[in-house]
């Protein structure tokens, strides 16, 4: 008998000692939000390079050349150009430089509104 009471007051000694660190847990202060920086403010200062490139179709129709002939114009080639700036921001202004080249390569031909390929407006005299 003596046995079984020092046994039940282990277990029950033991037993406070394991809950009482349960329940000391939920007493402890709630840890701190992890520090989350905030978004960056989006600013257009800076300076930047860029090319551009494509081709274009040209359909012009009823065209007055000046002599009071209406023509069609028609036209295809390839277009290419490129920019350069820096911009800096002061508030909601933003100043700026910017320089840009570009190239065409359309080529142009004048119908009459009848059909014919010919451009007697633009022929030499005879």
């Amino acid at each position: 008998m003596k046995n079984s009471k020092l046994v039940l007051s282990a277990a029950i000694v033991v037993g406070i000692m394991l809950g009482a660190g349960a329940t000391s847990a939920a007493d402890l202060a709630a840890r701190p939000m992890p520090y989350a920086a905030p978004a960056p403010v989006f600013s257009w200062t800076g300076c930047y390079v860029g090319v551009h490139g494509g081709a274009g179709v040209l359909l012009d129709q009823g065209f007055q050349t000046g002599r009071g002939v209406d023509a069609d114009r028609h036209g295809i080639g390839g277009l290419a150009g490129g920019q350069i700036g820096c911009n800096y921001q002061v508030g909601m202004l933003v100043l700026g430089i910017e320089g840009e080249g570009f190239w065409s390569g359309m080529k142009v031909t004048q119908d009459h509104l009848a059909g014919s390929m010919a451009t007697p407006w633009l022929d030499p005299p005879a």
